[in-house]
C-alpha cells in the first residue's frame, strides 16, 4: 500500500524542522553568535546601543509622554511618527502598548 503524498510532505517537513532544531541546540559550535536584530532607519539608538521604550499607562497621552520623557510635550508628533505601526491614530493609545522613543 502506497502512502499518500500529503503524509510524505508532513514527514519531510517534520524531519526538516527536527534537523534545524538539532543544529540550533546541539551543534558543536561552542561560540554561539546572537542573531542580528535589524534596527529601522527612523530609530536612533542611544550611545550605549539601547533603544528607549515606554509602556503606556492609564491616563497617558502622547503629549504627556513627550513632556515627561523628552522634556517637550510638543514632540508628541515625533513619538507618533516613530510608532505609526503601533498607533495609527494618535488619539487612540491603550495601557500596555510599548512605544519606541526618539533620542532626547
Amino acid at each position: 500500500m502506497k502512502k499518500s503524498n500529503k503524509s510524505n510532505k508532513k514527514l519531510f517537513l517534520g524531519l526538516g524542522i527536527g534537523a534545524l532544531l538539532y543544529y540550533l541546540f546541539y551543534s558543536d559550535d561552542n561560540e554561539k553568535k546572537p542573531l542580528p536584530i535589524p534596527i529601522p532607519d527612523n530609530i536612533t539608538p542611544t550611545p550605549n546601543g539601547v533603544i528607549n521604550t515606554y509602556t503606556i499607562m492609564s491616563g497617558d497621552t502622547l503629549f504627556l509622554i513627550a513632556q515627561k520623557k523628552l522634556g517637550d510635550g510638543n514632540r508628541w508628533r515625533d513619538i507618533h511618527q516613530l510608532n505609526i505601526d503601533v498607533i495609527p491614530n494618535a488619539n487612540l493609545i491603550y495601557p500596555g502598548q510599548v512605544l519606541k522613543l526618539p533620542v532626547r
